[in-house]
Protein backbone atom coordinates (compact mmCIF):
# COMPACT_ATOMS: atom_id res chain seq x y z
CA UNK A 1 0.00 0.00 0.00
CA UNK A 2 2.66 2.32 -0.88
CA UNK A 3 1.43 3.98 -3.92
CA UNK A 4 -1.38 7.00 -3.23
CA UNK A 5 -4.94 5.74 -4.94
CA UNK A 6 -5.58 6.90 -8.50
CA UNK A 7 -8.13 10.10 -8.26
CA UNK A 8 -10.58 7.39 -10.93
CA UNK A 9 -10.43 4.80 -7.92
CA UNK A 10 -10.78 7.83 -4.89
CA UNK A 11 -14.58 8.98 -6.84
CA UNK A 12 -15.55 5.31 -7.35
CA UNK A 13 -14.49 4.69 -4.03
CA UNK A 14 -16.33 7.94 -2.55
CA UNK A 15 -19.46 7.53 -4.62
CA UNK A 16 -20.10 4.03 -4.48
CA UNK A 17 -23.41 2.16 -5.92
CA UNK A 18 -26.74 1.89 -5.25
CA UNK A 19 -28.46 -0.02 -2.73
CA UNK A 20 -30.11 -2.55 -4.91
CA UNK A 21 -27.16 -3.29 -7.10
CA UNK A 22 -25.23 -4.10 -4.45
CA UNK A 23 -27.56 -6.56 -3.31
CA UNK A 24 -27.48 -7.51 -6.33
CA UNK A 25 -24.47 -8.35 -6.73
CA UNK A 26 -23.99 -9.99 -3.49
CA UNK A 27 -26.58 -12.25 -4.35
CA UNK A 28 -24.65 -13.14 -7.28
CA UNK A 29 -21.86 -14.60 -5.54
CA UNK A 30 -19.94 -17.87 -5.60
CA UNK A 31 -21.64 -20.68 -5.30
CA UNK A 32 -21.64 -22.06 -2.14
CA UNK A 33 -21.71 -18.88 -0.35
CA UNK A 34 -25.29 -19.47 1.52
CA UNK A 35 -25.08 -21.27 4.51
CA UNK A 36 -27.17 -24.95 4.28
CA UNK A 37 -29.56 -26.32 7.28
CA UNK A 38 -26.17 -27.84 8.86
CA UNK A 39 -24.87 -24.85 8.90
CA UNK A 40 -27.03 -23.01 10.07
CA UNK A 41 -27.95 -25.04 13.21
CA UNK A 42 -24.32 -25.02 13.90
CA UNK A 43 -24.05 -21.51 13.81
CA UNK A 44 -27.05 -21.47 16.50
CA UNK A 45 -25.79 -24.00 18.62
CA UNK A 46 -22.52 -21.87 19.27
CA UNK A 47 -24.36 -19.14 20.02
CA UNK A 48 -26.72 -20.95 22.68
CA UNK A 49 -23.19 -22.76 24.19
CA UNK A 50 -21.27 -19.09 23.63
CA UNK A 51 -24.18 -17.53 25.70
CA UNK A 52 -24.94 -19.72 28.56
CA UNK A 53 -21.60 -20.73 29.07
CA UNK A 54 -19.29 -17.21 29.11
CA UNK A 55 -21.84 -14.28 28.42
CA UNK A 56 -21.27 -12.99 32.17
CA UNK A 57 -23.89 -10.56 31.52
CA UNK A 58 -26.57 -12.79 30.53
CA UNK A 59 -28.91 -12.73 33.91
CA UNK A 60 -28.63 -9.37 33.72
CA UNK A 61 -30.07 -8.75 30.34
CA UNK A 62 -32.62 -11.28 31.33
CA UNK A 63 -33.95 -9.41 33.97
CA UNK A 64 -33.42 -5.97 32.29
CA UNK A 65 -35.15 -6.47 29.14
CA UNK A 66 -37.30 -9.06 30.33
CA UNK A 67 -36.20 -11.27 27.20
CA UNK A 68 -34.23 -14.27 27.01
CA UNK A 69 -31.98 -14.72 24.23
CA UNK A 70 -31.20 -18.59 25.05
CA UNK A 71 -34.44 -19.31 24.51
CA UNK A 72 -35.50 -17.05 21.41
CA UNK A 73 -32.29 -18.85 19.40
CA UNK A 74 -33.60 -22.30 20.49
CA UNK A 75 -37.12 -21.24 19.20
CA UNK A 76 -34.70 -19.93 15.98
CA UNK A 77 -33.58 -23.43 15.66
CA UNK A 78 -37.15 -24.88 15.18
CA UNK A 79 -37.33 -23.23 11.88
CA UNK A 80 -34.03 -22.20 10.74
CA UNK A 81 -34.03 -24.31 7.73
CA UNK A 82 -37.13 -23.47 6.69
CA UNK A 83 -35.91 -19.77 6.54
CA UNK A 84 -34.41 -17.60 3.45
CA UNK A 85 -31.03 -16.85 3.84
CA UNK A 86 -31.95 -13.16 4.42
CA UNK A 87 -34.39 -14.20 7.34
CA UNK A 88 -31.80 -16.51 9.13
CA UNK A 89 -29.55 -13.34 9.22
CA UNK A 90 -32.21 -10.74 10.01
CA UNK A 91 -33.70 -13.16 12.46
CA UNK A 92 -29.96 -13.82 14.55
CA UNK A 93 -29.41 -10.44 14.12
CA UNK A 94 -32.18 -9.10 16.14
CA UNK A 95 -31.65 -11.59 18.73
CA UNK A 96 -28.23 -10.67 19.41
CA UNK A 97 -28.65 -7.02 19.06
CA UNK A 98 -31.02 -7.11 21.57
CA UNK A 99 -28.81 -7.98 24.25
CA UNK A 100 -28.02 -3.97 23.99
CA UNK A 101 -24.45 -4.95 24.56
CA UNK A 102 -21.94 -3.32 21.36
CA UNK A 103 -19.23 -6.13 21.94
CA UNK A 104 -21.45 -8.48 20.99
CA UNK A 105 -22.41 -9.10 17.85
CA UNK A 106 -23.06 -11.39 15.13
CA UNK A 107 -21.22 -11.01 11.75
CA UNK A 108 -23.37 -11.31 8.48
CA UNK A 109 -22.67 -12.51 5.53
CA UNK A 110 -19.39 -12.51 3.33
CA UNK A 111 -20.54 -10.67 0.15
CA UNK A 112 -20.99 -7.57 2.13
CA UNK A 113 -18.25 -7.46 4.50
CA UNK A 114 -16.68 -3.79 4.34
CA UNK A 115 -19.38 -2.19 3.11
CA UNK A 116 -21.81 0.38 4.43
CA UNK A 117 -25.12 1.70 2.96
CA UNK A 118 -25.18 5.66 3.37
CA UNK A 119 -26.82 8.51 2.59
CA UNK A 120 -24.96 11.67 2.21
CA UNK A 121 -25.55 13.64 5.37
CA UNK A 122 -25.34 13.68 9.12
CA UNK A 123 -27.28 14.55 11.56
CA UNK A 124 -27.29 15.64 15.28
CA UNK A 125 -29.67 16.49 18.14
CA UNK A 126 -30.50 19.42 20.35
CA UNK A 127 -33.18 20.69 22.85
CA UNK A 128 -34.39 18.17 25.39
CA UNK A 129 -35.06 14.35 25.20
CA UNK A 130 -38.70 15.16 26.01
CA UNK A 131 -39.21 17.62 22.50
CA UNK A 132 -35.59 16.92 20.41
CA UNK A 133 -35.01 18.91 17.69
CA UNK A 134 -32.65 17.23 15.03
CA UNK A 135 -30.56 19.06 12.43
CA UNK A 136 -28.01 18.31 9.15
CA UNK A 137 -24.36 18.82 10.21
CA UNK A 138 -22.79 17.84 7.30
CA UNK A 139 -23.93 17.16 3.40
CA UNK A 140 -22.42 15.73 0.23
CA UNK A 141 -23.82 18.40 -1.91
CA UNK A 142 -22.33 16.45 -4.71
CA UNK A 143 -24.77 13.75 -3.97
CA UNK A 144 -27.82 16.21 -2.67
CA UNK A 145 -30.33 17.39 -5.46
CA UNK A 146 -31.09 20.02 -3.44
CA UNK A 147 -29.59 23.62 -3.04
CA UNK A 148 -31.37 24.12 -0.12
CA UNK A 149 -30.49 21.08 1.94
CA UNK A 150 -27.44 21.86 3.66
CA UNK A 151 -26.10 22.07 7.04
CA UNK A 152 -28.65 24.04 9.37
CA UNK A 153 -31.64 23.03 7.98
CA UNK A 154 -33.97 20.90 10.58
CA UNK A 155 -35.44 17.86 9.49
CA UNK A 156 -39.19 17.21 10.38
CA UNK A 157 -39.90 13.56 8.36
CA UNK A 158 -38.51 10.65 7.40
CA UNK A 159 -40.75 8.59 4.86
CA UNK A 160 -44.04 10.41 5.99
CA UNK A 161 -42.86 9.51 9.64
CA UNK A 162 -42.52 12.83 12.40
CA UNK A 163 -38.52 12.62 12.37
CA UNK A 164 -38.32 12.18 16.11
CA UNK A 165 -40.05 9.15 15.87
CA UNK A 166 -37.95 7.46 12.98
CA UNK A 167 -35.24 7.96 15.46
CA UNK A 168 -37.30 6.12 18.40
CA UNK A 169 -37.87 3.37 15.55
CA UNK A 170 -34.48 2.80 14.74
CA UNK A 171 -32.91 3.31 18.29
CA UNK A 172 -34.83 -0.19 18.95
CA UNK A 173 -32.57 -2.26 16.45
CA UNK A 174 -28.98 -0.41 18.36
CA UNK A 175 -26.91 -1.44 20.87
CA UNK A 176 -26.96 1.14 23.78
CA UNK A 177 -28.10 -0.22 27.34
CA UNK A 178 -29.92 3.20 28.26
CA UNK A 179 -32.83 5.22 25.99
CA UNK A 180 -30.17 7.99 25.48
CA UNK A 181 -27.24 5.79 24.66
CA UNK A 182 -29.92 4.07 22.34
CA UNK A 183 -30.78 7.36 20.58
CA UNK A 184 -27.30 8.20 20.04
CA UNK A 185 -26.79 5.39 18.75
CA UNK A 186 -29.47 5.15 16.09
CA UNK A 187 -27.93 8.95 15.18
CA UNK A 188 -24.54 7.95 14.21
CA UNK A 189 -25.89 4.87 12.13
CA UNK A 190 -29.61 6.29 11.00
CA UNK A 191 -27.81 8.06 7.66
CA UNK A 192 -24.17 5.45 7.82
CA UNK A 193 -24.93 1.54 8.66
CA UNK A 194 -22.30 -1.09 8.42
CA UNK A 195 -23.81 -3.83 6.31
CA UNK A 196 -21.88 -6.73 7.82
CA UNK A 197 -22.79 -6.23 11.32
CA UNK A 198 -26.73 -5.58 10.41
CA UNK A 199 -28.87 -5.97 7.69
CA UNK A 200 -29.41 -3.37 4.96
CA UNK A 201 -32.07 -0.37 5.07
CA UNK A 202 -35.86 -1.88 4.11
CA UNK A 203 -36.24 1.44 1.98
CA UNK A 204 -33.99 1.79 -0.95
CA UNK A 205 -34.55 5.47 -0.72
CA UNK A 206 -35.19 7.73 1.83
CA UNK A 207 -37.94 11.35 1.42
CA UNK A 208 -36.44 13.48 4.08
CA UNK A 209 -38.80 16.61 5.18
CA UNK A 210 -37.39 19.24 6.36
CA UNK A 211 -37.31 23.09 7.18
CA UNK A 212 -34.78 25.79 6.68
CA UNK A 213 -33.30 28.51 8.74
CA UNK A 214 -35.79 30.87 6.73
CA UNK A 215 -39.25 28.64 7.59
CA UNK A 216 -39.41 27.20 3.75
CA UNK A 217 -40.63 23.53 4.31
CA UNK A 218 -39.48 20.79 1.49
CA UNK A 219 -38.48 17.22 0.58
CA UNK A 220 -35.77 15.52 -0.96
CA UNK A 221 -35.25 12.07 -2.03
CA UNK A 222 -32.30 10.56 -1.15
CA UNK A 223 -30.92 6.82 -2.51
CA UNK A 224 -29.01 4.49 -0.35
CA UNK A 225 -25.38 4.03 -1.94
CA UNK A 226 -22.87 1.39 -0.59
CA UNK A 227 -19.51 2.36 0.18
CA UNK A 228 -16.38 0.11 0.70
CA UNK A 229 -13.84 2.66 2.65
CA UNK A 230 -10.79 -0.10 3.31
CA UNK A 231 -8.51 -0.05 5.84
CA UNK A 232 -5.91 2.47 6.50
CA UNK A 233 -2.22 1.80 6.29
CA UNK A 234 -1.90 1.68 9.49
CA UNK A 235 -4.92 -0.22 10.49
CA UNK A 236 -4.95 -4.00 12.47
CA UNK A 237 -3.43 -6.34 10.28
CA UNK A 238 -5.94 -9.78 11.16
CA UNK A 239 -2.81 -12.01 10.75
CA UNK A 240 -0.38 -9.79 13.16
CA UNK A 241 0.20 -10.61 16.62
CA UNK A 242 -1.87 -7.84 17.79
CA UNK A 243 -4.66 -9.66 16.42
CA UNK A 244 -6.56 -10.93 19.09
CA UNK A 245 -5.84 -8.26 21.67
CA UNK A 246 -8.58 -6.39 19.74
CA UNK A 247 -11.62 -4.57 21.93
CA UNK A 248 -13.42 -2.35 19.44
CA UNK A 249 -16.77 -1.73 18.22
CA UNK A 250 -15.64 -2.98 14.86
CA UNK A 251 -19.46 -1.22 13.10
CA UNK A 252 -18.72 2.02 14.50
CA UNK A 253 -14.81 1.87 12.95
CA UNK A 254 -16.92 0.66 9.68
CA UNK A 255 -18.69 3.32 10.13
CA UNK A 256 -15.96 5.97 11.00
CA UNK A 257 -14.23 4.97 7.85
CA UNK A 258 -17.14 5.43 5.72
CA UNK A 259 -17.93 8.96 6.99
CA UNK A 260 -14.01 10.20 6.60
CA UNK A 261 -14.37 8.74 2.77
CA UNK A 262 -17.21 10.90 1.96
CA UNK A 263 -16.63 13.95 3.91
CA UNK A 264 -12.74 14.12 4.04
CA UNK A 265 -11.79 12.11 0.83
CA UNK A 266 -8.37 13.62 1.04
CA UNK A 267 -7.57 12.27 4.38
CA UNK A 268 -9.09 9.04 3.18
CA UNK A 269 -6.75 8.63 0.33
CA UNK A 270 -3.26 9.77 2.52
CA UNK A 271 -4.23 7.12 5.14
CA UNK A 272 -3.40 4.53 2.29
CA UNK A 273 -0.06 6.06 1.69
CA UNK A 274 3.19 5.47 2.70
CA UNK A 275 4.15 8.41 4.32
CA UNK A 276 8.12 10.36 4.39
CA UNK A 277 9.41 10.62 7.41
CA UNK A 278 8.36 13.97 9.61
CA UNK A 279 11.61 16.02 10.24
CA UNK A 280 10.15 19.03 11.91
CA UNK A 281 6.64 19.95 13.48
CA UNK A 282 5.06 21.05 10.17
CA UNK A 283 1.80 22.18 10.51
CA UNK A 284 -1.27 21.39 7.65
CA UNK A 285 -4.50 23.28 7.39
CA UNK A 286 -6.04 24.74 10.42
CA UNK A 287 -3.15 24.56 12.18
CA UNK A 288 -3.29 20.84 12.41
CA UNK A 289 0.48 19.33 13.34
CA UNK A 290 1.35 16.90 10.72
CA UNK A 291 1.51 13.33 11.92
CA UNK A 292 2.33 9.59 10.52
CA UNK A 293 -0.69 8.01 12.27
CA UNK A 294 -3.05 10.93 11.13
CA UNK A 295 -6.13 8.22 10.69
CA UNK A 296 -6.20 7.81 14.29
CA UNK A 297 -4.44 10.81 15.82
CA UNK A 298 -4.85 14.51 15.62
CA UNK A 299 -3.26 17.70 17.37
CA UNK A 300 -3.15 21.29 16.92
CA UNK A 301 -3.05 24.24 19.74
CA UNK A 302 -6.03 25.84 20.77
CA UNK A 303 -4.69 28.65 22.65
CA UNK A 304 -1.67 29.98 24.22
CA UNK A 305 -2.05 27.49 26.98
CA UNK A 306 -4.31 24.74 25.94
CA UNK A 307 -3.81 22.04 23.41
CA UNK A 308 -6.42 19.88 21.53
CA UNK A 309 -5.62 15.64 21.04
CA UNK A 310 -8.16 14.30 18.94
CA UNK A 311 -8.05 9.86 19.38
CA UNK A 312 -10.60 9.00 16.69
CA UNK A 313 -9.86 5.16 16.86
CA UNK A 314 -7.71 2.48 18.24
CA UNK A 315 -7.48 0.63 15.64
CA UNK A 316 -3.62 0.23 14.55
CA UNK A 317 -1.16 -2.75 14.21
CA UNK A 318 1.74 -1.13 15.47
CA UNK A 319 0.91 -0.13 19.03
CA UNK A 320 5.22 0.85 19.65
CA UNK A 321 4.35 3.76 16.70
CA UNK A 322 1.67 4.33 18.46
CA UNK A 323 2.46 5.71 21.74
CA UNK A 324 5.67 6.84 20.05
CA UNK A 325 4.13 9.10 17.98
CA UNK A 326 1.41 10.12 20.87
CA UNK A 327 4.31 11.03 23.03
CA UNK A 328 5.67 13.24 19.98
CA UNK A 329 2.42 15.09 19.31
CA UNK A 330 1.97 15.80 23.01
CA UNK A 331 6.14 17.18 23.39
CA UNK A 332 4.73 19.95 20.71
CA UNK A 333 1.49 21.15 22.85
CA UNK A 334 1.06 23.13 25.35
CA UNK A 335 2.94 21.50 28.72
CA UNK A 336 0.07 23.84 30.59
CA UNK A 337 -3.10 21.75 29.45
CA UNK A 338 -4.81 19.71 26.81
CA UNK A 339 -7.82 18.18 25.77
CA UNK A 340 -7.96 14.55 25.22
CA UNK A 341 -10.98 14.11 22.92
CA UNK A 342 -12.59 10.46 22.22
CA UNK A 343 -15.47 11.07 21.14
CA UNK A 344 -17.14 8.28 18.88
CA UNK A 345 -13.83 6.34 19.33
CA UNK A 346 -14.99 2.52 18.53
CA UNK A 347 -11.70 1.25 20.39
CA UNK A 348 -9.42 -0.91 18.79
CA UNK A 349 -5.78 -2.31 20.02
CA UNK A 350 -6.03 -2.63 23.66
CA UNK A 351 -2.40 -2.42 24.43
CA UNK A 352 -2.30 0.55 22.50
CA UNK A 353 -5.29 2.03 24.81
CA UNK A 354 -3.51 1.17 28.47
CA UNK A 355 0.00 2.57 27.20
CA UNK A 356 -1.36 5.71 26.32
CA UNK A 357 -3.28 6.13 29.71
CA UNK A 358 0.56 6.06 31.11
CA UNK A 359 1.16 9.33 29.47
CA UNK A 360 -1.52 11.45 31.37
CA UNK A 361 -0.65 10.16 35.06
CA UNK A 362 2.29 10.22 37.36
CA UNK A 363 1.28 6.70 39.10
CA UNK A 364 1.49 3.87 36.98
CA UNK A 365 -2.19 2.63 35.68
CA UNK A 366 -2.42 -1.28 36.30
CA UNK A 367 -4.95 -2.71 33.91
CA UNK A 368 -8.21 -4.17 35.92
CA UNK A 369 -7.75 -7.86 36.20
CA UNK A 370 -10.73 -9.81 34.74
CA UNK A 371 -13.07 -12.56 35.79
CA UNK A 372 -14.56 -15.40 34.08
CA UNK A 373 -18.25 -17.04 34.69
CA UNK A 374 -17.46 -20.80 36.72
CA UNK A 375 -18.55 -22.67 33.70
CA UNK A 376 -18.10 -26.08 32.28
CA UNK A 377 -17.46 -24.10 29.09
CA UNK A 378 -14.84 -21.38 31.06
CA UNK A 379 -12.89 -24.18 32.46
CA UNK A 380 -12.84 -25.87 29.20
CA UNK A 381 -11.05 -22.83 27.84
CA UNK A 382 -8.97 -22.25 30.79
CA UNK A 383 -7.89 -25.81 30.59
CA UNK A 384 -7.19 -25.91 26.83
CA UNK A 385 -2.91 -26.53 26.64
CA UNK A 386 -2.91 -23.41 23.98
CA UNK A 387 -3.76 -20.68 26.77
CA UNK A 388 -0.76 -21.77 28.65
CA UNK A 389 1.05 -18.82 27.14
CA UNK A 390 0.07 -15.52 25.36
CA UNK A 391 0.91 -14.78 22.12
CA UNK A 392 3.21 -11.93 22.96
CA UNK A 393 6.42 -13.51 24.33
CA UNK A 394 7.00 -13.40 28.17
CA UNK A 395 3.37 -12.64 29.59
CA UNK A 396 1.88 -15.53 30.93
CA UNK A 397 -1.86 -16.26 30.03
CA UNK A 398 -4.53 -16.33 32.93
CA UNK A 399 -5.10 -20.33 33.78
CA UNK A 400 -7.99 -21.08 36.71
CA UNK A 401 -7.37 -24.34 38.14
CA UNK A 402 -10.19 -24.53 41.25
CA UNK A 403 -13.20 -26.62 39.89
CA UNK A 404 -15.66 -24.11 38.66
CA UNK A 405 -18.38 -23.51 41.67
CA UNK A 406 -22.62 -22.92 40.84
CA UNK A 407 -23.78 -19.52 41.02
CA UNK A 408 -20.49 -17.84 41.67
CA UNK A 409 -17.65 -16.26 39.41
CA UNK A 410 -14.79 -17.35 39.27
CA UNK A 411 -11.48 -14.86 39.13
CA UNK A 412 -8.73 -15.81 36.41
CA UNK A 413 -5.30 -15.81 38.39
Amino acid sequence: MNAAPSPQEIERRRRGVLLPEALEEAARGPAGRELDGGQRLQVLDTLIAALEGSYAHLAAKRAAYATDPVQALTLLRRRAVELGEGEFHRAVTSIITGLRDAHTRYIGPLPLQDSVAVLPFLVEQYGPDARPRYLVSKVDAAEIPDRFFKPGVELESWNGVPFARAVEIHADAETGGRPDSRRARALESLTFRALEYGPPPDEHWVIVGYRTPRGRAAEVKLPWRVLSPGKARTAMDERSRAAGKMAADLSGEAVRRAKKLMFATDLWAADRERPAPIADPATRDGGWLTTSMQDVLAARELSAGVGYLRIWSFDLDDDEAFVLELTRLLALLPQTGVIVDLRGNPGGLVWAAERALQLFTDTQIHPTRFSLLATPVTRQMAENPFNAWSWRPGVRRCRTRSPPVSCTRSRCR
